[in-house]
């Protein structure tokens, strides 16, 4: 189920917002920056992971997924190298023409340390 949020200008699932507050802000202050390039289609917030075609590739769900010039990224905001390392092998293994960025976060959602897998 795909429920649009105004407040974040994306669809996002209608579970609970991932991870804590911090977490969440960072999400939804990124996905407004995404809105605002016009070439970023197709804004998914902690939905099902899916490919470019709009194919559901894996019962992950990314913290934000989007379209860029005909290229599908997936971006996850850990606050554990764990979860960072799962992320890691899980999003790829599912789409490896996706082009990946892992953020690593404090509890506030600071961005502590990144990097993207093409």
């Amino acid at each position: 189920i795909c429920v649009h949020y105004p407040w974040c200008g994306c669809c996002t699932s209608d579970l609970r917002p991932p991870g804590d507050t911090g977490h969440n802000q960072t999400i939804d202050d990124r996905i407004k920056d995404l809105r605002n390039d016009p070439d970023v289609t197709e804004i998914r917030k902690n939905q099902q992971q899916v490919d470019v075609n709009g194919n559901a590739i894996g019962k992950n769900r990314p913290d934000i997924q989007y379209d860029k010039n005909g290229v599908h990224h997936n971006e996850e905001y850990d606050t554990t190298t764990r979860g960072s390392q799962k992320h890691q092998r899980q999003i790829p293994g599912n789409d490896p023409n996706s082009r990946n960025t892992y953020w690593m976060i404090d509890k506030n959602g600071k961005k502590t340390s990144g990097f993207s897998q093409c």
